[in-house]
Parts: structure tokens; C-alpha cells; sequence
């Protein structure tokens, strides 16, 4: 029961992945699409078009043995989550950018217990700042939940530049990606 990735194809509209399965293709159970571990779609598709913002990576993975589960998968972004502040009107968002508070977001307050909101991609290997603040009926601030978080992804996102011709390959022996520019 092995997934083969037949091939990687780049586009404007993303990077189309298209596999085939030694249980046939499609195999009886079909196959599930997994990116960073969350399953994104399921049946007998043997292909799927992701599309990455500059250096971003992600964790895909096709399975079709349907005992089998994901590996463990490490995204790159953050999802800030508040219980409902029950005076509030909206939520301002900020991200500590440059020695500033910058506001990245508004959240709505809509009457649920708990909300949350996800970041941008965010840097590898640093420590990034967030708070949210909530906005009361009568415009004012309320108490700020602030957020830190070192962000380590694996594994990182290859560097290109989209005015080189890169070329990637796939080896199915080592389950590597290779970059050559």
C-alpha cells in the first residue's frame, strides 16, 4: 500500500501534485489528501493544486490505506483564540512589528463564547508578538491578551527566485525533494 508521486507541475495557479497508488488507481477506499496534517479533501482524485505564498512550505501527504494516519505536520501559522468579552463590539488584532503595535485585523464580536483569528506566515525561527484587544460599545480599549510564540517549522521552505528556472525533482526511494537552480 504505497502513494507514488508521479509528478510536480507549476503554474500561476499553483503547484499540481498528481499521484497513483500500487492498489490501483483509484484504490477501492480512494485516497485522503492531507496538508499540514488536517484532511483537505477525500475520493478517487489522483491529482490537487496548492497554492503557496512566498516562503511558505506545507506538509503534503496521500494516503491510500485508510488505517493509516498523517505524519505529524508543523504549519506555519498561528491561530490566536479569546474567549468573548461580553462589553465588546469588535476586537482589534495587532502584530509587534518594527518596536510598534500594528493592527493586522478586526474581529467582530458575534455573540459566540470564543473566537479566533489566524496570522499571517510567520518567520521561522523567531519569536512573534501579538495581543488582541477588545473594543467596547462605548469605543474604548479594553484589557489586551497579549501572545508570544517562538515559531520552529519543519522542515523549512526551499529559497527560490521566481526570476531563476528552478527545477524540482522527487525521489520515491528517499522521500526527499531535490532543488537544482
Amino acid at each position: 500500500m504505497a502513494v507514488t508521486i508521479e509528478s510536480q507541475t507549476w503554474t500561476p495557479a499553483g503547484w499540481t501534485i498528481t499521484w497513483s497508488s500500487d492498489l490501483g488507481s483509484p484504490p477501492a477506499d480512494g485516497y485522503r489528501v492531507f496538508v499540514n496534517g488536517a484532511l483537505v479533501a477525500s475520493g478517487n482524485m489522483e491529482s490537487w493544486t496548492v497554492k503557496l505564498q512566498a516562503g511558505e512550505a506545507l506538509v503534503f501527504e496521500v494516503l491510500d490505506d485508510p488505517d493509516q494516519v498523517p505524519q505529524t505536520a508543523f504549519p506555519g501559522r498561528l491561530t490566536l483564540g479569546w474567549r468573548r468579552v461580553s462589553t465588546a463590539e469588535h476586537y482589534r488584532v495587532e502584530e509587534y512589528v518594527d518596536d510598534a503595535w500594528t493592527e493586522v485585523a478586526t474581529v467582530t464580536d458575534d455573540g459566540s463564547e470564543w473566537r479566533n483569528w489566524q496570522t499571517r506566515y510567520l518567520e521561522d525561527g523567531e519569536t512573534h508578538h501579538f495581543r488582541v484587544v477588545p473594543v467596547h460599545t462605548n469605543g474604548n480599549d479594553g484589557t489586551a491578551l497579549n501572545v508570544a510564540v517562538l515559531m520552529v517549522r519543519h522542515p523549512d521552505a526551499p529559497i527560490t527566485n521566481d526570476e531563476v528556472d528552478d527545477t524540482f525533482s522527487y525521489s520515491n526511494s528517499t522521500k526527499k525533494v531535490t532543488v537544482a537552480a
